[in-house]
């Protein structure tokens, strides 16, 4: 996929995905790990899949984090999102072609850690 990484099929978010997330609260801060989280990437990697970890934060503390909880830590860690197949976040809308399901679903979109939805007051 012309990507740094040779068979980097699945990209995954950190924070919100992996770790858990309720806002930025630092460099030092980190959630604790998603339940069933390490099952995830361990099924990924079983399936054939190289899942690749992509986070803002640095990576050498995300892989701290990962021997920390028992998590493989022969996995990459980047903030560098190149061609993938797919990313996995949660703060992400899929686009389908259509511009208007888009709005709508901008208009009514909120990342399952929030309590209220992001453009409610942009987009009426």
């Amino acid at each position: 996929f012309g990507g740094i990484f040779d068979g980097a099929d699945v990209f995954v978010d950190f924070d919100g995905v992996i770790a858990k997330y309720d806002g930025y609260r630092g460099d030092e801060h980190y959630g604790e790990p998603i339940e069933g989280a390490k099952e995830f990437l361990e099924k990924l990697k079983s399936f054939g899949l190289k899942p690749v970890i992509f986070s803002a934060r640095k990576s050498e503390n995300v892989i701290i984090w990962f021997k920390k909880y028992g998590f493989p830590t022969n996995l990459e860690v980047t903030n560098i999102k190149v061609p993938a197949p797919v990313y996995i976040d949660d703060r992400c809308l899929k686009f389908n072609g259509d511009f208007s399901k888009l709005l709508r679903d901008l208009k009514n979109f909120n990342c399952y850690w929030r309590k209220d939805k992001i453009f409610k007051s942009y987009i009426k």
